[in-house]
């Protein structure tokens, strides 16, 4: 029984460190084609990649996450309400920077 739940577990994280490699396999090509097409003075005046490509930064879901990282993020409080912040806001700048929910560093 012991051995079984350890060559069970072994599998789950191999499934899921296979699951992040094909994403990142995926998304390759993509991010060579935008690196190459970056020069480093024009990225760093303006910030951003050309554009506005951005390779995607998340190389994992929640339901992918591995077993430790899952723990803590199970563990974790949720986000504060930001509604109340947003809603004194100007219209121009949600438009332009998005909910303040999305500066927040939470997993």
């Amino acid at each position: 029984s012991d051995l079984f739940t350890t060559a069970q577990g072994l599998q789950e994280r191999l499934d899921s460190a296979t699951s992040r490699v094909r994403t990142l396999n995926a998304q390759l090509p993509r991010v060579c084609d935008v690196v190459a097409r970056c020069d480093g003075d024009s990225v760093h005046r303006s910030g951003t990649l050309p554009e506005r490509e951005h390779p995607q930064r998340v190389q994992f879901t929640v339901e992918t996450m591995p077993r430790g990282l899952r723990e803590r993020y199970d563990a974790l409080e949720p986000p504060p309400d930001f509604s109340r912040i947003d809603a004194l806001l100007p219209p121009e700048v949600l438009e332009k920077e998005g909910p303040s929910s999305q500066k927040f560093s939470h997993p």
